[in-house]
């Protein structure tokens, strides 16, 4: 029915839409509602919405509540949520807590998280980490009860304390988070955009020399932006030839860009995916030279 009405509002079958609207289509009534809006009647548009949603119909409350919220009645969308949140109702909750944390009510989201909705306590340790509370970071990495609230709160302290320049703390928060490879990665790229580029590769060389290829290959990226070019080149040959998927695209980028012909002609020979594309557009370019 969607692209039924995608089709119709692109050839202005305004008429046509408002039957299905009226008729119980409720993605016809919000795209209709949506192109009165922008046609400057954003009452009209919200009100089409409002009586084409029962009370019931959560995703079609929740897009109700989107497009209050997007033209400015953030307090209408926070009252027409609530009710259902408070009921329990997991995905209006959700799209509350969205709302909390777009719009900078840190209160209202913290109660919600106090309340017990993990996504909302996911959502505020974002925002006091974004905001610079420290203090009740630490507060929520030591006391929530959620394993994937403390676990984020956990993971932004470490960035925190690493972009104080406090290392041997942020690599303590980094084990305490579960020294995952994405959480490795993430501390590595702290310390380098500190300037901190040995101690990032030191954090993840032994992760990669275990055999991480997700660690590995991040570590090539670091290492190219960083003007280790060949050490890049090489961790990406050997992810290649490891079956990593994405390595071959790195590294036929990283010898482009490095203007290294003969080595992209041998990766021509070898089969190297992407690789004859990419010789193809480097060669008329270096004619032009």
């Amino acid at each position: 029915m969607e692209p039924l009405n995608g089709l119709l509002a692109i050839q202005g079958h305004v008429e046509e839409l408002l039957q299905r609207a009226t008729a119980g289509d409720r993605a016809a009534a919000e795209l209709l509602a949506h192109m009165l809006a922008l046609s400057g009647k954003v009452e009209k548009g919200i009100t089409l919405l409002r009586l084409s949603v029962g009370e019931d119909d959560e995703v079609g409350l929740g897009s109700l509540a989107a497009m209050l919220a997007k033209y400015g009645r953030v307090d209408d969308a926070i009252a027409l949520l609530q009710p259902h949140a408070d009921e329990g109702n997991d995905y209006l909750s959700g799209q509350l807590a969205g709302l909390f944390a777009r719009n900078y009510r840190l209160e209202e989201l913290r109660n919600l998280a106090d309340g017990g909705d993990p996504y909302a306590g996911e959502l505020l340790v974002q925002a006091l980490f974004d905001q610079g509370h420290v203090d009740e970071l630490e507060q929520r990495a030591d006391g929530s009860d959620f394993l994937s609230v403390k676990s984020l709160a956990v993971t932004l302290l470490m960035e925190s304390r690493a972009r104080q320049g406090r290392t041997k703390e942020a690599r303590a928060l980094m084990f305490r988070a579960g020294g995952s490879h994405d959480t490795v990665v993430r501390l590595a790229e702290v310390l380098a955009e500190q300037g901190h580029f040995d101690d990032a590769v030191e954090l993840m060389q032994p992760r990669a020399d275990a055999g991480d290829r997700y660690v590995l290959g991040r570590l090539a990226v670091l290492r190219s932006r960083h003007g280790q070019f060949e050490k890049a080149i090489a961790d990406l040959r050997q992810l290649t030839d490891e079956g990593d998927p994405f390595a071959p695209v790195w590294l036929i980028e990283l010898l482009a860009e490095r203007g290294r012909i003969r080595e992209l002609e041998e990766e021509v020979a070898a089969g190297t995916p992407g690789a004859a594309k990419q010789l193809a557009l480097f060669r008329p370019r270096a004619s032009t030279d």
